[in-house]
This record gives structure tokens, C-alpha cells and sequence, in this order.
């Protein structure tokens, strides 16, 4: 069976990228703190890749991001829907 997109983990995958910040993309996004680590945790776990390399300070893009940001914004012109800003 096919499994269908995960539109929500995507969604805060690019809110992420956008703010460069968990909490920054929480607030923007109008979720808690906690969801947003497990919406991009979702996402890298489908992928079998991580998309950025944690500390507790920092939070720096891995290289297959740009990739799936490339793959984000195709995904939504396709689709008509309106970049997540």
C-alpha cells in the first residue's frame, strides 16, 4: 500500500527551514514547541535522512535539505497551493 504525503510534517519541515529555529517555526505556525521536532522527525524518518543536525544550541540544514526544499516548492506549484510563508 502506497502511503500518502505527510502535508503537516512538510509543512513544518518548511517553516523550519524558513526560521531556522524549532521554536521560531512553533510560534509562526501557531503549534506548540513539542510539535514541531516530531512533525520534522516524521518527515526524516520517511525519507531515511536526516534534514538538519541538532545540538542543543544550534540547529544547521544537512545537506539533503535543499533537496527536499527543491522538492517542497515543486510539490506545492503542482498542486496550486500557495508556499508556506
Amino acid at each position: 500500500m502506497t502511503r500518502l504525503a505527510d502535508f503537516e510534517g512538510l509543512a513544518i519541515f518548511a517553516k523550519v527551514a524558513e526560521e531556522e529555529s524549532f521554536a521560531a517555526a512553533a510560534r509562526a505556525m501557531g503549534v506548540s514547541v513539542a510539535t514541531v521536532p516530531r512533525g520534522v522527525a516524521r518527515i526524516e524518518e520517511r525519507l531515511g535522512a536526516r534534514l538538519f543536525n541538532r545540538t542543543s544550541r544550534q540547529l544547521r540544514c544537512a545537506a539533503c535539505r535543499h533537496r527536499t526544499m527543491h522538492c517542497w516548492h515543486r510539490l506545492e506549484f503542482d498542486t496550486g497551493n500557495r508556499p508556506v510563508h
